[in-house]
């Protein structure tokens, strides 16, 4: 059922630089593949997104966004040359929302962003392959941001 990997990795609980003339030989190795996948397709640079927002109704009442999402892989989301980040919490203040050790990888856009939001928990996630912004916040309050990898952001 599981593969082997496909190159060799090496790691060890501490640095190796004092036996390797100052260089510490270890690599990070980032796991990416999820059971739970959420696939954006890829038109014109048109990806998915998950936004999770508060809300009134016609009749004044108040929806609350929460989002809790736990081991899922988010692949290919996010929007080309737009603020509509693969992961996106705009105007959610009412509730709590916890993404934890997911893998948000390669999008034309932004991997995550948080707007006038509160009460998020970004916990040991992997991002990986956005264009200019891995992960921006503005205008938000009571966010925690734990243990995240984020790497191989490229700016256009």
């Amino acid at each position: 059922m599981w593969e082997p990997l496909n190159n060799y990795h090496w790691g060890a609980p501490v640095s190796t630089a004092a036996d390797y003339s100052g260089v510490d030989m270890r690599g990070e190795v980032m796991l990416m593949t999820r059971n739970v996948k959420i696939q954006g397709e890829n038109v014109d640079g048109w990806g998915c997104q998950i936004l999770t927002s508060d809300f009134i109704e016609a009749n004044l009442e108040a929806r609350v966004g929460r989002t809790f999402i736990d081991n899922v892989e988010i692949y290919n989301c996010s929007q080309y040359d737009t603020w509509k980040a693969a992961l996106r919490f705009q105007g959610s203040k009412l509730g709590y929302s916890r993404v934890s050790n997911s893998a948000i990888y390669y999008g034309m856009g932004m991997g995550l962003e948080i707007m006038f939001a509160e009460n998020v928990e970004i916990v040991n996630n992997n991002f990986y392959e956005f264009v200019k912004y891995g992960l921006n916040i503005v205008t938000s309050n009571n966010i925690t941001i734990d243990g995240n990898w984020i790497a191989g952001i490229i700016w256009r």
